[in-house]
């Protein structure tokens, strides 16, 4: 219907993305400054209250006109369907939160009650997540994050089984330590009996000193304590062999793969973007075509300025014309620019070309084509 093709024009337009984008950014911040609000204070302000119930009712709205602008589609298009499933869930939650915020818990509520709103405050943050939804560089980003994920867990498979493999050779070097010295009155042995003790402590020591959790020179210290056999002497370089491995080798080798994987996602996302505007293209012409045969009432194979006028007299079908990009207004004006040879009849192919080269604004080269075009005829 029209007011259904109105209404997605206005959610389509990147003036109301950015304003939907700024009000998500400003309930963000409003979320932030009313958990540093509690810090001094037992309850939220009431300012605080208006103005979430305001963006509570803007993302209510963008919610109505959204799912009225795309119908059956709001939920069926799998190109959207995962982000209005989210904007839904987000917007049922905050009405949610709105009305346990008026109508409060009677008579001093219930733990559960009081839980319950508590866990719906804090989920209203992950609607800063929709930012991505209308910033191609952040949706990019975030889809290289989600699509690393499979080859971060490769990764952290392996950097535990290295982590294991040292963490056994180190903690059985310990404990043979501990226990020929544990009689002695030892500097440090309390020290090794602290990061090294246990399997568990010594992963734990190992992946502080790989991630700069603490100094691993802190750690070779207490290695270099331990003195025995020629197996317990080699410690603090086995474990200087392990620095140099994983910090210099296998944590540069995963950051490579991590930007392999980047660039080829993003390539892929640019060879999608190429596809996708293929496949409107190849839409737009067939919807064309369709249009062309319609407005042939004598299926003859061109139309006239004659069939195109009745045919435009209906006000839906000027409306679809403006929907597939093309300015209906002046039918004569349209015709003669269709109309490259002027024979006054327009093939389809004439129709096709005329329409592609006329659909949406101007662009640069057009205007800098004529340009060139008047200077060459001024010339003649």
């Amino acid at each position: 219907s029209d007011d259904q093709y109105l209404v997605a024009r206005i959610v389509k337009h990147p003036i109301f993305d950015s304003l939907c984008a700024l009000v998500i950014i400003f309930n963000s911040a409003l979320i932030g400054l009313g958990v540093e609000w509690q810090v001094t204070h037992d309850d939220i302000s009431t300012n605080h209250k208006v103005l979430g119930f305001f963006c509570t009712s803007f993302f209510f709205v963008e919610l109505g006109l959204r799912m009225f602008s795309q119908g059956k589609g709001f939920f069926c298009n799998s190109e959207t369907r995962g982000w209005n499933i989210f904007d839904f869930t987000l917007v049922i939650l905050s009405l949610v939160d709105c009305v346990l915020e008026i109508t409060g818990p009677q008579d001093g509520g219930t733990a559960s009650l009081a839980s319950a709103m508590k866990t719906i405050k804090m989920l209203r943050i992950v609607r800063v997540f929709r930012v991505f939804r209308f910033f191609r560089e952040l949706s990019l980003l975030a889809l290289m994050i989600v699509d690393s994920m499979r080859s971060l867990m490769w990764a952290l498979m392996m950097l535990f089984i290295i982590i294991y493999v040292f963490a056994i050779l180190f903690t059985q070097s310990a404990l043979e330590f501990i226990k020929q010295n544990g009689h002695k009155d030892i500097i440090g042995l309390a020290e090794v009996e602290r990061q090294f003790g246990s399997l568990a402590r010594t992963t734990y020591s190992l992946v502080q000193a790989m991630l700069g959790g603490v100094n691993w020179g802190v750690v070779s210290d207490t290695l270099l304590r331990m003195e025995g056999d020629l197996a317990i002497s080699a410690m603090p370089a086995l474990f200087f062999f392990y620095i140099a491995f994983t910090v210099l080798a296998v944590l540069n080798i995963i950051t490579g793969v991590f930007v392999d994987n980047a660039v080829e996602t993003a390539r892929c996302q640019r060879d999608f973007l190429v596809q996708k505007e293929s496949e409107l293209k190849e839409k737009y012409i067939m919807e064309l075509r369709a249009l062309f045969c319609e407005m042939d009432q004598d299926n003859s194979g061109t139309i006239t300025l004659k069939e195109i006028q009745e045919y435009l007299r209906d006000p839906r079908v000027t409306s679809y014309f403006g929907a597939l990009g093309l300015d209906a207004s002046h039918t004569e004006r349209l015709f003669d620019l269709i109309d490259d040879d002027g024979s006054g009849d327009v093939s389809v192919d004439e129709f096709l070309d005329g329409c592609l080269r006329l659909k949406g604004s101007a662009r640069g080269v057009d205007l800098a084509l004529q340009g060139y075009q008047l200077k060459w005829i001024i010339h003649r």
